[in-house]
């Protein structure tokens, strides 16, 4: 008889919820050394203990009895802040979760064209001797690839999807604001669905698309030596801020570093105020007794460098494409809940993953009548 169940994919579906081999054996009420072996599909769990698995996954049964639904490796390492921090758990289930995109793509790509990838050419280059000048010249060549001008941006999310920046949200670790990674040819994005500041999530979105133009050919033996990667952080850091804050144009603007000042520039450019203070810094525009006298004002105000005004009244922007190309499926007579099966995933996932919202996997989305005029 063939196994119940598929090991790697039991693993899988463990990391993504990090629990350990322990936590999962207690919960099911049965040994660490028998999920030890399922994993390792030195034995197979009868059908029932499978389904009460399944269960505490909280992920459907099929997840587990099926391989992956997409074919596209990972063609760089994960790139994420504070990777040096995070323990091997954490970064287990940011591989699972990046793969659940995937997999989430890779259905909906067998229906939907999506956009081409459109990145500025960049010369290969080695990053440890990327000058500022470079970097600046890879942001003003991002912007004028995606025909963005030299002002505020309305919506970086759409502007990145329809660039063929594939985007995605998932709960991450608290301080773990967002994931990218390349996919042969197609960066991938995850941010930190937690993250409930429009600003935040911006400057977040726009430092892995610095990691994606800049460091497209680094190894993960850079990643793996601290010193190395504090730079590669640094530099998706820079370019954000020459991305968001034009030199021209926000020099143009700036005019002081006083909280009053500060606020209006970020109502202006939707970008955190700390931000616009080290964009002003960088351009000399600024000088350190001119931010720690902001601080003074921020702490004196009631908020602090990770709480600023309007962070809680302007909402974040919201993954387009899938639900776009869900809409596109249900005009076509392709309900939602055939696009979640073929991904294995369970629906709370898959809407989480997307943005697409729950009561879309609810409604009843396949078309029965068809409206005749009058007279036909």
């Amino acid at each position: 008889m063939s196994d119940i169940i598929i090991g790697e994919r039991l693993r899988e579906a463990r990391e993504a919820r990090k629990m350990t081999q322990e936590d999962l054996a207690r919960r099911v009420g049965i040994t660490r050394a028998s999920i030890s072996a399922f994993e390792k599909s030195l034995k197979s769990p009868g059908i029932r203990t499978a389904a009460q698995i399944a269960g505490e996954l909280e992920i459907p049964l099929a997840y587990m009895q099926n391989g992956r639904p997409h074919k596209e490796g990972r063609t760089s390492p994960l790139s994420y802040r504070r990777r040096a921090r995070a323990t091997l758990a954490i970064q287990n289930q940011m591989s699972r979760m990046e793969e659940w995109l995937a997999d989430i793509h890779s259905v909906f790509g067998c229906y939907i064209d999506f956009p081409e990838v459109n990145l500025p050419k960049v010369e290969p280059t080695e990053h440890e001797s990327l000058s500022d000048d470079d970097i600046e010249k890879a942001a003003v060549g991002l912007r004028a690839a995606w025909g963005m001008g030299i002002g505020p941006i309305a919506n970086l999310m759409d502007f990145a999807e329809a660039n063929g920046i594939v985007v995605g949200r998932a709960v991450l670790e608290s301080g773990i604001d967002a994931v990218s990674v390349w996919r042969t040819g197609t960066p991938h994005v995850l941010l930190n669905r937690n993250v409930r500041s429009c600003a935040r999530a911006r400057m977040s979105l726009a430092h892995e698309l610095g990691h994606i133009v800049l460091h497209g050919l680094v190894g993960d033996e850079v990643y793996d030596r601290k010193e190395k990667y504090d730079l590669l952080e640094r530099q998706a850091s820079s370019f954000a801020g020459c991305f968001l804050f034009p030199a021209q144009s926000f020099s143009a603007e700036f005019r002081s570093c006083r909280f009053e000042a500060l606020l209006m520039l970020k109502r202006r450019w939707n970008v955190s105020m700390g931000a616009i203070l080290m964009r002003a810094k960088g351009l000399g525009l600024a000088d350190e007794d001119g931010v720690a006298a902001f601080y003074r004002q921020l702490c004196m105000k009631g908020y602090s460098r990770s709480r600023e005004p309007l962070d809680d009244s302007v909402p974040t922007e919201r993954v387009g494409m899938f639900s776009e190309a869900n809409e596109m499926l249900i005009a076509n007579g392709i309900p939602l809940r055939r696009i979640v099966d073929e991904t294995l995933l369970s629906a709370a996932d898959f809407c989480s993953i997307t943005d697409i919202d729950p009561a879309a996997y609810a409604e009843k989305n396949v078309r029965i009548l068809q409206f005749r005029k009058p007279g036909d």
